[in-house]
């Protein structure tokens, strides 16, 4: 009987507050469809099966021909590096070829197994070239058809492993510790009694709501920077942990100090929304399990484009928050920034991030937000 009392009382303090309702029980009902929706859209015929950019070694007609009678909308692309273009996701795939006079010895086919376009192309073609020559009840002979990876298998295995955690493990702790540390200095503060004080210094709310979030930012930076420095040192003694290829080895300084530079956006914006969550919040706990959802959907919308083609991807995620930033992540590990899609993300993270300045700082405006309990 008295282990009941308990468990009401327990539960009754839990439940009393609607907002802890919303938090722990509706938003995660709301949540895992929205994202499905999201990155799990259907595409129209014309995105599932793009138009191939090919590159054939010396223009054969001949080729082009065999191509253009099955796939018409192809597209020849000439390129004075042509594996460069493949890797750097100008084309799609490479033809080179043996002949005899007007005769077909062999055709090798070179493709990116990192890229999917590529890897369709290289699909598509190798039976095109198969049914034409091997198997077509015309023309009877035996041609060699042989496919090569433009990669190396250390470097597609450390682009595919990179590609998958770096953005999910960057943006779970960059909102983890950014807005945490946010409701400690908000909530907390709160729950404390001791912005009272503050407010009564001679100090604009703007100054306090931006001092805080840039001390929440550094918190979340730091994390990120010690998390990054843990991989560049382990993967360089044991690089097996990131797929064959250490991270500094197979990213490099540059891409490394882009990726700290979008990660960053990210944070102040993490650190923006924990700011005015903790405002509105009545106390640390409740604030905690406000922010959890937003965790959560910085987990799930990272890796919502993992099995997306790095090189095709729709603009119109640039417009939505952390998938955005995750997609710029594993730009930077594929080395392939798209400047459009790059500034609109910026811009939008930007929007984004002063909303949640703006309704920090009416909120600290708000006596009943401030002092209830």
């Amino acid at each position: 009987m008295k282990l009941l009392i308990i468990l009401k009382k327990e539960l009754t303090d839990q439940i009393r507050d609607k907002r802890t309702i919303i938090a722990a029980v509706l938003m995660p009902a709301l949540i895992v469809p929205m994202l499905l929706l999201l990155t799990t859209q259907n595409i129209s015929g014309d995105e599932a099966h793009p138009a191939s950019r090919v590159i054939i070694i010396n223009n054969d007609s001949g080729i082009k021909e065999i191509i253009l009678r099955t796939y018409s909308d192809t597209q020849f692309i000439t390129s004075g590096s042509p594996r460069d273009a493949i890797i750097r996701g100008e084309a799609d795939i490479l033809v080179d070829f043996t002949k005899s006079g007007d005769s077909y010895n062999s055709f090798t086919l070179y493709y990116d197994s990192a890229g999917k376009s590529s890897m369709l192309a290289y699909l598509k073609f190798y039976d095109l070239f198969d049914s034409s020559f091997n198997r077509s009840e015309i023309i009877s002979g035996n041609v060699k058809i042989t496919s090569l990876t433009i990669r190396s298998e250390k470097e597609g295995k450390t682009l595919l492993t990179l590609s998958m955690l770096l953005p999910v493990l960057l943006m779970v702790f960059a909102a983890s510790s950014a807005m945490s540390g946010a409701v400690d200095m908000s909530a907390g503060e709160k729950e404390r009694a001791t912005i009272e004080t503050l407010l009564s210094c001679s100090i604009s709310h703007r100054a306090i709501i931006l001092g805080k979030v840039l001390a929440s930012s550094s918190i979340g930076f730091a994390s990120i920077l010690s998390l990054l420095a843990g991989l560049v040192i382990s993967s360089h003694f044991y690089p097996a942990i990131t797929g064959g290829l250490s991270l500094l080895e197979f990213c490099g300084y540059k891409n490394l100090c882009l990726t700290l530079f979008i990660i960053s956006i990210a944070i102040i914006m993490f650190s923006s929304a924990g700011i005015a969550i903790g405002l509105y919040a009545k106390s640390v706990k409740e604030g905690s399990i406000l922010i959890l959802p937003v965790i959560i959907l910085s987990s799930a919308l990272s890796s919502g484009l993992i099995a997306a083609d790095p090189f095709n991807v729709n603009r119109l995620f640039s417009m939505v928050p952390i998938l955005n930033i995750s997609h710029l992540i594993r730009s930077a590990v594929y080395n392939n920034f798209e400047p459009v899609f790059l500034m609109i993300s910026i811009l939008t993270s930007v929007v984004f991030t002063s909303v949640f300045l703006i309704t920090g700082t009416l909120l600290l405006k708000k006596e009943s937000v401030i002092f209830r309990s």
